[in-house]
């Protein structure tokens, strides 16, 4: 969420090859999507909305 909320692309690739799933929320129910809109951040928005579509399809049962 703090890669998102920077703008790191470079680190959301990494953790999301690492194994980390883009859909998880925090304590406020923001995900890193939420978190990167929320911030302005642009590249982190457009990463992560291509890498939740991509997991969802991967993952149908993943919460929506």
């Amino acid at each position: 969420m703090m890669a998102a909320r920077g703008g790191y692309a470079s680190t959301i690739q990494l953790l999301i090859k690492r194994g980390a799933n883009p859909l998880v929320k925090n304590q406020l129910g923001m995900t890193a999507l939420d978190f990167g809109k929320r911030y302005s951040e642009p590249d982190s928005v457009k990463l992560l909305t291509s890498i939740e579509q991509q997991y969802r399809a991967q993952h149908p049962q993943a919460a929506q």
